[in-house]
């Protein structure tokens, strides 16, 4: 974990990434939080429209399951950043990016039902 400017946390996975949300939810406690998913972290196997690839990085599943595990979160926003569509001509960078965003929405549904 590195603390950024303006009081921002950047969390790197290192071994088992099923930590990863814990790693968040910890690090949120019960306080509001906006996420922001930088979609550099995914091998360019499975996003290759970006900027900066991250070999080795998380692979499209495991992406989608952290992101699933915020459950119970107070979300108040989040967005999926460094997606560069003309790098991609298959579109697969932003069919991934579409489906965090409504993995996202999903957590603000299911909070939002449960008050």
């Amino acid at each position: 974990m590195r603390k950024l400017k303006c009081g921002l946390i950047q969390m790197g996975l290192k071994g088992d990434v099923s930590m990863g949300a814990e790693r968040i939810r910890d690090r949120v406690g019960g306080a509001t939080a906006f996420i922001s998913f930088d979609i550099d972290v995914v091998d360019p196997a499975f996003a290759p429209g970006t900027g900066t690839p991250e070999p080795g990085g998380l692979s499209a599943h495991d992406a989608l399951a952290i992101v699933r595990r915020l459950t119970g979160i107070d979300f108040v926003g989040f967005d999926v950043v460094e997606v560069i569509p003309a790098y991609d001509p298959a579109g697969q960078t932003a069919f991934l990016a579409a489906n965090l965003a409504y993995e996202m929405l999903s957590l603000v549904a299911l909070q939002r039902s449960a008050r």
